[in-house]
């Protein structure tokens, strides 16, 4: 079974098994049903080697994050009156779903002293991670996607593997995630996206939100013949037999949820 599933909480990824595993059974086991972060932490404790860390990495929790941020802002003789531990936290985790390494942040905030001050803790506040072979939430998307651009084996690996791929509650996608679903579907391109247009982009959306209750067809331009939108009313049997008989086919399928 070449099928990979995600959807955003722990809650949703077990409902999703056991409505699979309704239908086949014990081959559900065969499939990769999770959250995103689950199914990265998956590919990262096989190759996180190819990026430097050891395969028993942990991962900090917020404590640990506020911790490690009160650590280097006393190292780097910054006074906590003037940037605290939950604005460097909150400023380094939109830098990090926007994919801004260290480096890239620090170019983009040039001239802004109060955020070349939190490019110099999100600097520190890395190295010290690694050098604890540590990663926080954010670090396990971004370092997947850093693996499977660095290294074509494993990017074929996982794209090989997962020739359909659908993403549950899609609107809540981020640039990161976004980025993550392209790059395993680079090869066959066969993606259900489920979406909800309730909870879609408002007006004007912050800068940290990328659109994406629709794909981007520049993506994925061979699919945009077998491209579907539908809305589905409930979970009804005529709506599941539709979802299947539409996920079959070849190309990129968006259902909307009304």
């Amino acid at each position: 079974w070449n099928i990979l599933a995600i959807t955003f909480t722990n809650k949703a990824a077990n409902e999703m098994k056991e409505r699979i595993e309704l239908l086949v059974g014990d081959k559900t086991k065969d499939m990769w049903v999770g959250t995103f972060h689950s199914i990265c932490v998956r590919i990262l404790r096989k190759f996180i080697d190819r990026i430097g860390f050891d395969s028993s990495f942990i991962i900090f929790d917020s404590s640990d994050q506020k911790t490690l941020v009160k650590r280097c802002l006393k190292e780097l003789d910054i006074d906590e009156k003037i940037l605290n531990d939950r604005s460097c936290l909150s400023e380094i985790s939109n830098a990090k779903n926007d994919m801004l390494e260290p480096d890239a942040y620090s170019a983009k905030v040039h001239g802004d002293y109060r955020r070349e001050k939190i490019a110099e803790v999100y600097e520190m506040y890395q190295k010290r991670l690694k050098e604890n072979n540590a990663i926080d939430f954010d670090d396990i998307i971004n370092y997947t996607i850093k693996i499977l651009l660095e290294n074509v084996d494993v990017l074929q690996y996982y794209s090989d593997k997962f020739k359909y791929i659908l993403v549950d509650e899609y609107q809540d996608t981020n640039k990161s995630q976004f980025t993550l679903v392209t790059l395993l579907a680079s090869k066959n391109g066969n993606i259900t996206a489920v979406g909800d247009n309730d909870q879609g982009i408002p007006p004007n959306p912050s800068p940290h939100i990328t659109p994406k209750i629709f794909i981007d067809i520049d993506v994925f331009p061979n699919s945009i013949p077998n491209k579907t939108e539908k809305p589905i009313n409930g979970n009804n049997i005529a709506n599941i037999k539709f979802v299947n008989s539409v996920y079959s086919k070849t190309g990129f399928i968006v259902i909307m949820k009304t």
